[in-house]
């Protein structure tokens, strides 16, 4: 991430609208893309998915959990102690599993080639990250001030999605993009993140 100078609204605001959008889509397209890789039975796929889906864990563990940092955080988009205050309890209430040990776990896992990787690997709950994490922006979202919510209009929208099958796999919410392998050719999703501060 990118440096802040402190007060830099505009780079606050690009951050909010590009790079915390980034990891969201990153988040749900990864957590969905593992799970039908450990149906499909494609370990070595399901393994490279997690750790891209790790990734995107950490990142936002890192925006949420830090009230000041030289790097965007969600206390940044605060603008009184009572919002400050608010956010320390919503997160406090909020968090189970994307803790300081959680962060430490992963970055240890994805950065270093140690001995615990080796043997037993932690169980992670994907889904439940991915929960946690969508609920955290929401309570983030309540709290921010209400001339800031719009730097999240990403969130706000409503999707706009076309459906198609994959045979014989579920029904996707999909955009006009195609992937081709060698074993599959159609049209995919783009993970759509509007309605999110339902």
């Amino acid at each position: 991430m990118q440096e802040l100078a402190l007060n830099d609204e505009d780079r606050l605001r690009e951050f909010a609208g590009d790079t915390l959008q980034y990891e969201y889509k990153m988040l749900a397209s990864t957590e969905r893309r593992f799970a039908q890789a450990l149906e499909a039975g494609d370990e070595e796929l399901a393994n490279i998915i997690l750790e891209s889906f790790l990734l995107h864990v950490r990142n936002l563990t890192e925006f949420y959990r830090k009230d000041k940092s030289a790097h965007a955080s969600a206390g940044r988009y605060l603008d009184t102690h009572e919002q400050k205050r608010a956010w320390r309890n919503a997160r406090k209430a909020t968090v189970k599993l994307v803790t300081d040990g959680t962060f430490n776990l992963v970055s240890e896992w994805l950065s270093h080639p140690s001995l615990g990787r080796s043997g037993t690997k932690p169980g992670w709950d994907v889904k439940a990250l991915r929960d946690e994490l969508f609920a955290l922006f929401k309570a983030f979202y309540r709290i921010l001030p209400m001339e800031k919510r719009a730097w999240f209009a990403w969130a706000e929208a409503k999707p706009k999605v076309s459906v198609i099958r994959f045979d014989p796999a579920p029904v996707y919410a999909v955009s006009e993009t195609t992937m081709t392998t060698t074993t599959l050719s159609a049209t995919i999703l783009s993970v759509h993140l509007g309605g999110l501060t339902d």
